[in-house]
Order: C-alpha cells, then structure tokens, then sequence
C-alpha cells in the first residue's frame, strides 16, 4: 500500500496565495478594460500587465523570502518601521508626493510618493513595518511589560496612525491601529493597562471624528444609504445593485455593467461587488472561505512555533490579510462606511500586492519551521 501524500502547510499556503493572486489578475483585467471605452488612447490591458509585473515581482520576493532565516525579521523589524515612517513623512512634503491623486473632495491625496518613473505607497509599507517591530517589543517584555513600556508600545503605534491620518487616509490610519492593537493584545499585553488608556484614547477618536465633515457624512450614509443616494450614498448603493444583479450564479465573466460608468472604483475598493456581479454569490461566499482558510492555516502555522516572535508574527500576518478582506467586504455590502480599503491580492494597486506577497513569504517561510502535514 503506497501512503498518499498530502501537501504540508507551507505548500497549501503558497497555492491559496497563487490561487488568490491569479484570480487577482483576472479581475484585474475584467475592471480596467472599461478604461478602453471611457478614456481615450488607452490600451485594455495597460493596467492588466502592470499589476502582472507586480505580481511577478511579489512571487519573485516569496521564492527569496521563504529561504531567509527568521532571525533576519527579528533585525530588521525596527530599521524597516523606521525606514517606513521617514517614508510617511517624507510624502507629506510637496515635492514629493503625487498630485494626481485626488479624493472625493476634489482635494490631492498626499498617499502616493512620486519617484517620477515609479509612485507607491509607504502606508502599505508601514503596516509590515508595525507588525514586524510590536512583534519583537512583545515578545522582549512578555509577562514583565509594565505600564511604561506599554505607553511606549502605544507610542510606537499611534506614530503611523497620525502620519497616515493627516494625509489624509482615514481607513489605512483605523486598520494600522487595529492591528497594532490587536499585536500588542495576542502578545499578551496586560488588560488593565487598555482599560486605563481606553477613555482618553476614545476621547480623542470621538473628537476627530466630529470635527471631519468627510467622516460625518460617511457614517451619515452607512446609516442610510437612501438619505442621498446621489453623493453620499451612492457608492454603496450601486455596491448594493450591483451585488443583486448577479444573483446566485452571476452574470458571466467581464460581464459586469455597474463597472462602466455606474460603479466608482470598481478596480479597488468595491471590486468584490463586480466579483459577486459576474461570478454570483456563490464565489463570493468561496472568495470569503479562502480569505477565512488562509487565516486559519496562519493560526495553525503560530500554534505550532515555539519562538514567541515566530508565534506572534506568524497570528498577526494572517490577521492583517483577514482583516483588510473582512473590512472590504463589509463595505461593500453595507455594514462599514465606504472607507477605500482594497481587497488584499485582488484589488488594484501593486504597492499592495507586493507587500501582501511579501508577508505571505514570512508566513511560507515561518510554516516551514513548523512543518507538518494537515
């Protein structure tokens, strides 16, 4: 009797990622195409092929990062945050950043650094960065951390997040500090120190956000869509027919008409809502699954290890994908306000795509150190 093989943990993780990234691509092309015929001289597949080079490039990174050893994380968890933040600042300077960038106010987004042949986002960047240096502050001050060594922590947080906020990009600065706050919980943070930061930091919150306009009339229309179904609430609401209009089964691949003219980014930050349109509802519920899947392996990968910084790494990658997945989801069906979050692998946007890749490398590479077969 010959013993079938079944694939080790590591290698499931890598075709998950490939299937995602592939499947990435193929929406890629079905929501930029349009571009063709709402823009003139442009080729359908100008954005197709650019964001095949980045997926190249980030499979490219996985081939090289799944070989390196993890001490190499370990030390340059607090050089690549602070690269990263410098890179933050540096975007907020005006010679620096990208002025075709503009946000639904008509006002420059200061997200993009322009390099003049090649723009991307540090934002992306410093989500890895924070992941990688509350993952080694963690695990040095485990079951010993006090209350200023926390603050410390918290400082380190709330770095990003204000950078990242004054941009402005209110949902990238809401999911960096849900991630480090979620690091510094699995990392075994004690509870009281939260609850004793708790009101003044909420405080804060509630503050900025009565003072933005744009984020009162973002919660306004996740309230209710139909109050302004043409400024407001337009966005969700053609999320909303473009979902129903796909139905269980779907229209048919690059059969999307919400796509067009109807549906604004369509490419990125409601891409799921095209996915259920052309695919049904059904893949959209399998697109959930695997996102839901590639979560569980990470949490099966960091049960296995024993090093904490492996351990800790290992939860909050698979946490970060989970949670940008969920986030773009719930947008798009109505349960958060539109907040530009895109879908990890599939959205547009190579700066993403990449440090998705690159994360999901760390992952292949800590899952071979606690290689076994599921």
């Amino acid at each position: 009797m010959l013993k079938k093989k079944c694939l080790s943990l590591h290698e499931k993780i890598y075709w998950l990622v490939l299937v995602l990234t592939l499947f990435g691509l193929l929406m890629s092309f079905s929501t930029t195409y349009t571009y063709f015929f709402t823009s003139s001289n442009v080729s359908p597949y100008r954005d197709f092929f650019k964001q095949s080079l980045f997926a190249l490039a980030g499979f490219f990174s996985i081939s090289v990062i799944s070989r390196l050893p993890v001490k190499f994380w370990k030390a340059m968890a607090l050089p690549f945050f602070t690269a990263s933040c410098a890179l933050l600042v540096l975007v907020l300077i005006p010679p620096f950043y990208s002025t075709r960038i503009l946000n639904e106010s008509g006002e420059v987004a200061r997200r993009w650094l322009n390099l003049g042949f090649f723009s991307f986002q540090p934002s992306e960047l410093v989500k890895f960065g924070l992941i990688l240096v509350l993952s080694r502050l963690m695990t040095m001050h485990k079951g010993r951390m006090n209350f200023n060594e926390f603050l410390k922590s918290l400082l380190i947080l709330m770095i990003p997040v204000v950078l990242v906020f004054v941009e402005p990009n209110f949902s990238t600065a809401i999911i960096i500090f849900l991630l480090g706050l979620a690091t510094m919980m699995v990392g075994a943070t004690p509870m009281k120190y939260f609850f004793l930061t708790a009101l003044p930091v909420s405080g804060l919150g509630a503050l900025v956000l009565f003072r933005s306009e744009r984020l009162m009339n973002r919660i306004s229309s996740y309230q209710n869509v139909f109050l302004d179904p043409s400024n407001s609430g337009y966005q969700v609401l053609q999320s909303f027919i473009a979902i129903s209009r796909g139905s269980w089964l779907g229209k048919g691949f690059m059969r999307s008409s919400q796509k067009f003219y109807s549906l604004p980014e369509a490419q990125t930050d409601f891409v799921y809502s095209i996915i259920c349109e052309e695919f049904g509802l059904l893949i959209g519920i399998v697109v959930l699954y695997l996102y839901f899947l590639l979560f569980f392996w990470a949490m099966q990968v960091s049960l296995r290890l024993k090093d904490g910084f492996s351990s800790l790494l290992a939860a909050m990658i698979g946490f970060h994908i989970f949670l940008q997945a969920i986030m773009h989801i719930a947008v798009t069906i109505g349960f958060l306000p539109p907040t530009g979050i895109p879908l990890p692998f599939v959205s547009i946007g190579g700066t993403a795509l990449v440090v998705y890749l690159v994360e999901a490398g760390v992952l292949i590479r800590l899952a071979k150190k606690a290689e076994f077969c599921v």
